[in-house]
């Protein structure tokens, strides 16, 4: 059997890093509905700081200073959710991406197969049946030429 293309020692490419591991969160792609909940949960309280903010303080003044110590955090806290489900659609990709590049290298593995087939048959079989194998097949010898200049 032949070596993989641009490979010198004929091993496998590494498939897009390491395995990963497959957990309930990323089942088909989808959120669990517990990660759903927890994400609804603090955008409720995010949402909880702001009422509780702005019925507990006098005026507007001292909501601007009790929001911007909190901004900060809230930021962050609400950034990470959306991080969180994107991610999980970049491991699906991923995922997507790895079944893909298996089966190109199958296919590879065949195709080379079928060609060092091809190229021992040829190599043992006399002018006749290779006449007999053009005219069953002319497609599959539309660019060979039998007698190279």
């Amino acid at each position: 059997m032949g070596q993989a293309p641009g490979r010198q020692d004929g091993s496998r490419l590494p498939v897009l890093g390491q395995v990963r591991k497959t957990t309930k969160e990323h089942v088909n792609g989808t959120p669990s509905w517990q990660s759903v909940v927890v994400a609804l949960a603090i955008i409720g309280l995010v949402g909880l700081f702001f009422v509780v903010g702005l019925t507990q303080t006098e005026d507007v003044d001292e909501f601007l200073k009790l929001w911007g110590g909190l901004g900060t955090i809230v930021g962050v806290v609400a950034g990470a959710i959306p991080s969180f489900f994107f991610k999980m659609q970049a491991d699906k990709a991923v995922a997507q991406a790895d079944r893909a590049i298996s089966r190109a290298e199958t296919a590879t593995t065949t195709a080379m197969q079928l060609s060092e087939r091809a190229q021992a048959l040829a190599g043992v079989a006399d002018a006749a049946a290779i006449e007999r194998a053009v005219e069953m097949a002319p497609q599959a010898f539309q660019d060979w030429n039998p007698r190279p200049t």
